[in-house]
């Protein structure tokens, strides 16, 4: 007899069908918080030190929503996953994009709240301290782009894994896990390329393709509870 909480065809629940769509609002504000993502300029050390200082409270904003709407996102497929814990890829691929959950929670961490205390406390140090916040700042840029590539690459191998999964699934579901693992191919391609380097652009690539998915896994679900 087939075990109906290991089938991929099997109904949605009520607690999955909310989280769908949870999933689904909290992934288009996603992407619209990265687009608001700021940026900080200066042509010397000091302008830089402005800047930062200038755009902090949008910066703790955007990183704040973003670390909330990654945390949602990670229970809502959680909830997805339950039923077919049991499936390697599936359990395999939770657990891999769990680890890049939390890489890309740091790196926003680092960003969005690190990156402006240091600034805020270089503005009142002394000036033998400010000249040497160029330095600082290449350290936190550091520590932020090693957790993006972490994150980035983990939470690929958990789609990829999870992917996987959904080609035994129906027709729908087989497309949605090819379109899963192409885009992985294409993000790892584009981070070769770019030789590992997560400006804002390449990180609102990223959201944007990794929110389509998330939506469509949402689709899907609700799909079930329909037919």
């Amino acid at each position: 007899m087939k075990d109906k909480n290991t089938d991929a065809n099997s109904a949605a629940t009520a607690s999955q069908r909310t989280a769908a769509i949870v999933l689904i609002v909290v992934n288009v504000l996603s992407t619209v918080a990265m687009m608001h993502h700021p940026t900080a300029h200066g042509d010397s050390h000091s302008g830089f030190l402005q800047s930062v200082n200038a755009i902090s409270g949008l910066n703790q904003l955007v990183h704040g929503a973003l670390i909330a709407f990654v945390l949602i996102t990670w229970l809502c497929l959680i909830e997805f996953a339950l039923p077919h814990w049991k499936r390697a890829s599936v359990r395999n691929g939770i657990l891999l994009y769990t680890v890049g959950i939390f890489a890309l929670i740091g790196a926003a961490l680092t960003n969005g709240f690190v990156l402006i205390r240091l600034a805020e406390d270089l503005a009142n140090a002394s000036n033998e301290l400010q000249a040497a916040s160029p330095l600082l700042f290449k350290l936190t840029w550091a520590v932020n782009q090693t957790f993006d590539n972490l994150g980035v690459i983990a939470m690929c191998a958990g789609i990829a894994s999870v992917s996987l999964h959904l080609l035994s699934s129906t027709k729908v579901a087989r497309l949605l896990g090819i379109a899963g693992l192409v885009m992985v191919v294409a993000q790892l391609g584009m981070q070769f390329i770019h030789q590992g380097h997560f400006g804002v652009h390449e990180m609102l690539i990223f959201v944007a393709w990794h929110s389509l998915w998330c939506i469509a896994m949402a689709m899907l679900v609700l799909r079930k509870s329909t037919q």
